[in-house]
């Protein structure tokens, strides 16, 4: 029976692992949804994650930079409930600060767990950027052992106009909003081997819209059909 039970764990683990986002190791932080727009006046909404796999999660610090020139940023609690009580935020000049401690159980959370609410309200005009990136200063097991290894990601609040042309393929000039190719960005957002939503600035008669690009990142590490020198 014991047996029986520790396959069962096992199997349960591998489910947790394979149904996970594309390349995601754990220990991996990033926001759900990396690349978002709002409309010039607005508040985006991004919600930072971990991927744990069969970990359970027992700590975690980390900090959110931004420009605060750029915009307003404020801090709600993620969506684990075994991690409500445990929330503790702080936000300074350029920096958003994120504790969380789980103190409710030994075997959960796992997978793919929420950690924060990131409120951004962009100060500058429809056609600007801001850019966020996630810095992991600590994350634990519940075990209190560290992660092998722990990665922050970036992400991105576009700009719109309040009353713009609809989001959709461009038919006008482009503009990225950092200057860099949809590739380049998706890299900051995610590991090689995901598929990721990346948006752009679309400016037509003046107004900005956001046009969506899915985008999977090569890995160079994959294995490869191309036939090889003989």
């Amino acid at each position: 029976m014991k047996a029986l039970k520790t396959t069962i764990l096992v199997c349960l683990a591998a489910l947790v692992s394979s149904t996970s986002a594309f390349a995601q190791f754990p220990g991996d932080v990033f926001f759900l949804d990396p690349s978002v727009a709002v409309a010039e006046g607005g508040t985006a909404e991004l919600e930072v994650v971990v991927f744990a796999g069969a970990n359970v999660v027992g700590a975690t610090l980390l900090d959110v930079a931004f420009d605060p020139a750029a915009a307003e940023v404020s801090l709600e609690r993620g969506g684990s409930a075994l991690l409500e009580k445990g929330f503790v935020s702080r936000v300074s000049a350029g920096t958003a600060s994120v504790v969380n401690l789980n103190s409710a159980s030994l075997t959960d959370p796992i997978g793919t767990v929420s950690l924060a609410r990131v409120l951004v309200r962009p100060l500058g005009p429809a056609g600007s950027t801001v850019n966020l990136a996630i810095s992991v200063r600590s994350l634990l097991r519940q075990d209190s052992t560290p992660f092998p290894s722990a990665r922050g990601f970036s992400g991105q609040v576009l700009v719109v106009s309040a009353a713009g042309p609809s989001a959709g393929a461009p038919s006008a000039s482009l503009k990225s909003g950092t200057g860099d190719s949809a590739e380049t960005l998706a890299l900051e957002f995610r590991r090689p081997g995901s598929e990721v939503e990346v948006l752009s600035l679309a400016e037509q008669d003046g107004l900005f819209s956001a046009v969506s690009q899915t985008v999977l990142i090569p890995d160079s590490s994959a294995p490869s059909e191309a036939p090889r020198d003989e």
